[in-house]
C-alpha cells in the first residue's frame, strides 16, 4: 500500500512503489508499463481535479497480484467521482472535434479487464483488475 498526499510531487514516489511490486511479483516489462499508465492517470487525476478546497487529502493505492489477477485499488478523499460515468472518448474523430479530457479514463479502460468505480463513505474508489494469463 502507497499512500500519496495530494501533491503532484508523490507521484515520482508511486512510480518507485509499482517498480518495486513487479520485480517483486516477476512481473514483465510490458505489464509493468501498464500498471504505471493506468496509476499514474487515476492518480493525476485525483490530485488535479478532486481536491478544490487547497487542503490536505490523501490517495491510497493498492496492489496485489494472486492466482494470475492483478488488482489495483486507487482511494482518495476527494470530491465525488465517477470516472466510468463519462461518455467514451472518439478515438477516430479528428482532432479538432474532440472534446478536452478522457483519454486517461480511455486507457485504463483498454488496459484494464474490469474497472469498477465506488463512492465508500467519503472516499472514491477506483478498482481495476487485469488477468494475467
Amino acid at each position: 500500500m502507497v499512500t500519496l498526499g495530494s501533491d503532484l510531487a508523490e507521484v515520482p514516489r508511486l512510480m518507485a512503489a509499482v517498480e518495486a511490486f513487479c520485480s517483486d511479483h516477476d512481473l514483465g516489462a510490458d505489464i509493468a508499463m501498464e500498471i504505471e499508465l493506468v496509476l499514474e492517470e487515476a492518480v493525476t487525476n485525483s490530485m488535479r481535479h478532486g481536491f478544490m478546497d487547497g487542503g490536505e487529502h490523501s490517495v491510497t493505492v493498492l496492489m496485489s497480484c494472486m492466482d494470475a489477477e492483478l488488482t489495483l485499488e486507487v482511494t482518495d478523499d476527494g470530491i465525488p467521482f465517477n470516472p466510468l460515468q463519462r461518455a467514451p472518448v472518439d478515438v477516430d474523430a479528428p482532432l479538432e472535434e474532440r472534446s478536452v479530457g478522457g483519454l486517461g479514463i480511455h486507457l485504463i479502460r483498454n488496459l484494464m479487464d474490469e474497472v469498477e468505480y465506488a463512492r465508500v463513505g467519503e472516499r472514491n474508489r477506483l478498482r481495476m483488475i487485469k488477468a494475467l494469463a
